[in-house]
This record gives C-alpha cells, structure tokens and sequence, in this order.
C-alpha cells in the first residue's frame, strides 16, 4: 500500500508542476507583451528553470 501511494503521490506532483509551466509559458505570452513579442523577462526566467 505504502509503495503504491508514493507512486501516486509523484505522479500527482509531476502532473501538478507541469500544469503549473503549461500555464506560466502560456502567461508570458499574454501579460507584459512588447509589440507582437512575448514577454522577453518571463521567456528569461522559463528557459532558466528548464535548463535546471
């Protein structure tokens, strides 16, 4: 039981943190837009964290 509820307790965090970068790229899009560019500080911050 304990194995089974790790694995699901880490399938739940994977899937919450990549809802959570689904919607902050998609946020940097809309919110401080320069031009017809998205936000160049938050793609800054987006392509830092994946390369972590």
């Amino acid at each position: 039981m304990d194995a089974h509820l790790l694995t699901k307790i880490i399938h739940m965090t994977a899937v919450a943190t990549a809802l959570m970068v689904f919607v902050l790229r998609a946020s940097t899009l809309f919110i401080g837009v320069q031009g017809e560019q998205p936000n160049p500080a938050g793609r800054k911050v987006l392509v830092a964290l994946q390369h972590l």
